[in-house]
């Protein structure tokens, strides 16, 4: 289990230099690592027009 947090800590710090460096994907998403399978999945989100939250903050 030890190599899979470090791997996760390592695909964190990524995605914080891409969005200090700015060069990250703005689209919304959300990444789900299977650390049993070794597989990588991306869930991108939707706006739901009945969520007072994604109304008021204007979410894409």
């Amino acid at each position: 289990m030890g190599p899979i947090a470090g791997m996760m800590g390592i695909l964190q710090a990524l995605e914080a230099i891409k969005f200090i460096i700015g060069i990250h994907d703005k689209r919304e998403k959300i990444k789900i690592f299977n650390g049993k399978t070794l597989q990588l999945k991306i869930l991108k989100l939707t706006k739901n027009t009945n969520c007072r939250v994604c109304i008021k903050n204007k979410f894409k």
